[in-house]
């Protein structure tokens, strides 16, 4: 399964040519509130599932019943090796998300660059991050979190659409500029 998940990797790498680190999709439920939203790549060979706990909650009624999620932001979650989870579970959630990646007929690449706040001042580890997501609003949530814990952070977005290639905005922006931007 490892190696799917990397061949997947490399086949968004070539598709959109840049080296794409993880991907976010609509997450995929694996038990009761738990979901998987995604796949990224830490270093060569190690993947790690998003795993997150989404609350919702069934309303019945006597000729149906629905499930409805309570937020759609999730309440707790983490990024856990791919090995920690059931095969069969990381095995379904990737299938699904790639299959409703296929489905997309636009997507947003968040591109991110990044030092993290440590003790240390004289730590200048820069990371770079290069994320797919399925709309522009959840790639901003995500850049915006990632602000809360970084010294200096530089984004850009890049729209795919049809199939083309449509750069959107370069920044450093501040949060105001995120907010009042069209999603």
């Amino acid at each position: 399964m490892r190696q799917d998940i990397i061949d997947y990797f490399n086949y968004l790498s070539s598709l959109t040519q840049e080296h794409i680190t993880s991907f976010e999709l609509t997450p995929i439920r694996i038990q009761e509130n738990m979901y998987i939203s995604g796949f990224r790549r830490r270093n060569i060979g190690v993947i790690e599932a998003h795993v997150q706990n989404i609350e919702h909650f069934v309303i019945k009624n006597s000729e149906f019943s629905m499930e409805v999620r309570r937020k759609t932001e999730p309440t707790a979650e983490l990024w856990m090796d791919i090995d920690l989870l059931n095969k069969e579970t990381v095995r379904t959630a990737f299938n699904d998300l790639k299959n409703d990646f296929y489905q997309l007929s636009t997507f947003d690449i968040l591109h991110m660059e990044y030092r993290e706040k440590t003790n240390s001042t004289s730590d200048y580890v820069t990371k770079e991050e290069n994320i797919i997501f399925e709309n522009k609003q959840l790639a901003c949530r995500t850049a915006i979190k990632k602000r809360k814990d970084c010294i200096s952070i530089k984004t850009k977005f890049t729209h795919w659409g049809n199939g083309q290639k449509q750069p959107s905005m370069t920044t450093p922006m501040t949060d105001e500029e995120f907010a009042e931007m069209e999603m």
